[in-house]
């Protein structure tokens, strides 16, 4: 299949899905509502503005003034919809199991607008309260330390510092004041080295000319390792590539690079590549096994997939990103269920694999249950 047939299949099943969810939505909130003239007439025009924006806003991208309000309009609604969509379906179970069974008190049935309104109203409420908590959340990641213990690292390198941040989505909602925070509290770690493991943009690196200077602020003793993120390629992968590199950032694709006396550091493509753009997978161990077999080997993957390979290629610590956590409760279940692994650390085999939820947003600018968070890593030898 062509990879333009694989795109417009992609897009038409997330526009299905969405405007699905959002009829389903609008319908009920409609019909719960029981308004009539004016009000019934501004509710729907709302609820049409809400869903209608962010879609309207990616074609509309090149006129700012236009796209920037409905990208932020249309990200809060997305998360809106979700929580949405969880308690309408429950409400309708509810209704459902009362229209089988009748145990709803007269005082719930007996005014069924009245009803509809007051719980339609509290649910209003609580989504738009959870809406800014999320955004106070999203806007202060924090910074999660985690001691590692690294069987090969050289005993003279106990202590080593590497810090991990990925899923920036650098754009529209996550612009030049929220980089220079997240490279200001990365600097302050002291890092060895620094791992991104992809996602850095969110939107083409040519409608960001601001990224690169806070980009090569970024500080560590001996490398700053960038890898592919499913985004580099939908935003640009010559110019994402280009930018990592004006930068001074070291940017991996299927190679691996040599820390004298620490670890071996590989960067793997990320599986989009293979996946929507037809490159060809490049088996880790072509690109790894020519270094010094008794120096630690840490990957950078975006996507937390490939992990047994890693493993059974002897990496000692793998990174990944893309889940964001689900970004609000409860998508996080479901981002376990896609790839079958938890957030955070697990151990494969003698391999430490971290999950990281990324340090910025996508879709939905709130984070509710999926804290933002630079780790960092202290290494101990054995």
């Amino acid at each position: 299949m062509s990879n333009l047939k694989s795109f417009i299949i992609f897009v038409s099943m997330v526009l299905l899905i969405y405007g699905g969810v959002n009829f389903y939505i609008y319908r009920r909130v409609v019909n719960t509502a029981h308004l009539s003239g004016g009000l019934a007439t501004a509710l729907k025009i709302t609820l049409l503005f809400c869903i209608l924006a962010y879609p309207v806003s990616r074609f509309t991208f090149a006129i700012r003034p236009v796209s920037y309000p409905l990208t932020w309009v249309g990200g809060f609604w997305m998360s809106a919809m979700t929580w949405a969509l969880i308690a309408l379906l429950v409400v309708d179970l509810f209704r459902l199991s009362d229209l089988m069974f009748g145990w709803f008190p007269n005082w719930l049935t007996g005014n069924p607008a009245f009803s509809g309104q007051r719980i339609l109203a509290g649910g209003t409420i609580i989504i738009l309260l959870a809406l800014a908590a999320g955004r106070f959340i999203a806007a202060h990641p924090v910074v999660r330390n985690v001691d590692l213990t690294i069987k090969q690292l050289s005993p003279d390198k106990n202590g080593y510092r590497v810090v991990l941040f990925s899923d920036t989505h650098l754009g529209t909602l996550k612009g030049l004041g929220f980089l220079n925070r997240v490279v200001d509290k990365v600097n302050a770690q002291n890092a060895d080295l620094i791992l991104i493991p992809g996602d850095v943009f969110d939107e083409s690196p040519n409608h960001l000319q601001w990224v690169t200077e806070p980009l090569s602020r970024l500080k560590a003793k001996d490398a700053v390792v960038v890898s592919m993120g499913n985004h580099e390629y939908y935003a640009g992968e010559r110019e994402s590539i280009k930018v990592f590199k004006d930068a001074g950032l070291t940017f991996l694709k299927d190679q691996a690079i040599e820390i004298p006396g620490t670890a071996i550091v590989a960067g793997m493509d990320d599986i989009t590549g293979s996946k929507q753009y037809g490159t060809a997978i490049v088996p880790l161990k072509s690109y790894t096994d020519e270094y010094n077999p008794n120096l630690p080997l840490f990957v950078l993957h975006h996507t937390p997939v490939r992990r047994e390979e890693a493993a059974e290629a002897g990496a000692d610590l793998m990174v990944c990103g893309h889940t964001h956590g689900g970004l609000q409760w409860p998508l996080d279940y479901i981002t376990r269920m896609v790839y079958g692994v938890k957030r955070g650390l697990t151990k494969i085999d003698d391999m430490n694999f971290f999950l990281t939820v990324g340090v910025g947003t996508w879709g939905p600018p709130i984070r509710l249950g999926a804290t933002p968070e630079i780790v960092v890593f202290t290494l101990r030898n054995s």
